[in-house]
């Protein structure tokens, strides 16, 4: 159930009627009997596409929360109520949208997409004891004294080691061309990634892209001359990598693709080079979800978006999960209550255990999620569609 502020602007209101998301309608739950959970977004841009999968994960978990009986703290119960701002993934934008969603709405939980429009964000939500969940790469903003941050998404460098460890094992000595987002995050995630390719004896070489990039067919031709076996797409929206998998295609690429953040279908339909993924690898591979439950969430994707099914906002709906358990097991939704529950608990996700946990090797705090991740080969093209044939699992 999905409330959208004054100011979320007709354009994006629009967005959403197209995307089937404003039908749902204000909760009809009194302010005293309800949860606000603020989704911080991009509904338009480049990344409007992200933001609107992320949306309706974040709001089915809610359904399914309130149709299960809600949060019961005490003798009360309440019901999530889910609030939806647009940042556009852009920096400014997302400060504005903290301060009303914190100041002027009361919002207490909170997701936001993005490393760079989380760590603005945080200048607010931190002071104000604001859990927020970060649908964000990199570290740059989960300090060792970060108190009310919790980082959600898979990791593109578990997800990256999870499809090397493949590629290691059934082609050694591949040549891979990695592309990142020319930004903080992009080089952040990049560090990692490379050193443990080549740990495990993988020829690879990383470019970085401007996310605002549509041209690619002077890099494309630089990379050919190289002959890779594989290039892998780390952090970019969908609808900008179908576009250079289309311009790789069109100058002759014919090796495969590796899938380490997202696999767009949607976006590789509509530039026409779906058919193309056949025999690549993706990962984290949530589209096969063995649980009840991870069918029932894919239908209701599928449902919600048209198709629009990305693996790793399974992680926003798993993550409602445990903020319920959380505030049931603190009993309270006192924020410090809350916070150290999470820390501690584990509940049955869409595919199996999650929690937070510290990373080893870290000073960070347990706020980091942790789920299996699947890897999957795409088999086949089949009915205007892929199908995937799972290889394994690796713990993120």
């Amino acid at each position: 159930m999905t409330r959208l502020p004054q100011q979320f602007g007709r354009f994006a209101r629009a967005a959403l009627t197209t995307m089937g998301f404003l039908g749902v309608g204000i909760t009809a739950s009194s302010a005293e009997d309800s949860i606000k959970f603020g989704v911080m977004t991009a509904l338009s841009g480049p990344a409007a596409a992200w933001g609107q999968a992320e949306l309706a994960s974040v709001e089915i978990a809610a359904d399914d929360i309130n149709s299960q009986g809600g949060i019961k703290v005490g003798d009360k119960t309440y019901k999530l109520n889910v609030v939806a701002y647009d940042h556009g993934y852009d920096t400014t934008k997302a400060v504005t949208a903290a301060r009303q969603a914190v100041s002027q709405d009361g919002v207490k939980f909170l997701e936001v997409l993005g490393g760079a429009p989380m760590a603005a964000v945080m200048t607010i939500t931190e002071p104000e004891k604001v859990l927020a969940f970060g649908q964000a790469e990199g570290n740059h903003w989960l300090k060792h004294d970060t108190n009310y941050a919790f980082k959600i998404v898979f990791s593109v460098a578990a997800n990256a080691r999870a499809n090397h460890t493949y590629i290691s094992q059934t082609d050694s000595g591949a040549r891979i061309v990695q592309f990142f987002p020319d930004d903080e995050s992009g080089h952040s995630i990049s560090e990692g990634i490379l050193a443990q390719g080549r740990e495990l004896g993988l020829d690879i070489e990383q470019m970085f892209i401007p996310r605002d990039v549509t041209d690619f067919y002077p890099i494309i031709t630089r990379i050919m001359m190289q002959e890779p076996d594989y290039i892998e797409l780390a952090a970019m929206p969908g609808a900008q990598y179908a576009l250079l998998i289309k311009q790789a295609l069109e100058n002759g690429y014919s090796g495969k693709f590796v899938f380490s953040s997202t696999m767009d279908t949607g976006a590789l339909k509509k530039a026409g080079v779906l058919e193309n993924t056949v025999g690549s690898i993706a990962a984290p591979a949530y589209f096969l979800q063995p649980t009840v439950a991870g069918q029932r969430w894919i239908d209701e994707m599928n449902r919600k978006t048209g198709g629009n099914v990305q693996a790793w906002v399974s992680s926003s709906y798993d993550s409602l999960l445990l903020l319920k358990g959380a505030i049931e097991s603190a009993g309270s939704l006192d924020p410090d209550a809350v916070r150290d529950a999470l820390r501690t608990i584990s509940v049955e996700g869409l595919s199996g255990k999650v929690n937070f946990h510290s990373p080893a090797g870290t000073d960070l705090p347990a706020h980091v999620l942790v789920a299996p991740v699947p890897v999957a080969l795409v088999s086949e093209y089949r009915d205007g569609n892929v199908v995937f044939s799972k290889v394994f699992d690796l713990k993120n």
